[in-house]
């Protein structure tokens, strides 16, 4: 299995986590209105968004995550997964 594969299931599951123990995706929803007006794109919104409330969340559960991985193209990617998710 490539690195990247590796880097981008541990970006979906860090991503699960956060949204089970700390509704990440619920806390962007209710403050969207400050993402959009900040970025004036729901797709950008949404993943600076989560990205935040991601962070965030990580800096309170530090036994999540692999060191680097939110600033990794895999995160994107599974952010924009995470978000399509959501919504659907």
């Amino acid at each position: 299995m490539s690195t990247a594969k590796v880097t981008l299931i541990e970006a979906l599951e860090l991503l699960n986590t956060a949204q089970r123990n700390g509704d990440i995706f619920g806390q962007t929803a209710r403050g969207f209105t400050h993402w959009l007006d900040k970025y004036h794109d729901n797709r950008t919104a949404w993943h600076h968004g989560i990205l935040h409330h991601l962070e965030n969340w990580m800096e309170g559960n530090q036994e999540y995550g692999t060191p680097g991985l939110l600033g990794r193209p895999e995160m994107a990617t599974a952010i924009g997964e995470f978000v399509e998710g959501m919504l659907d």
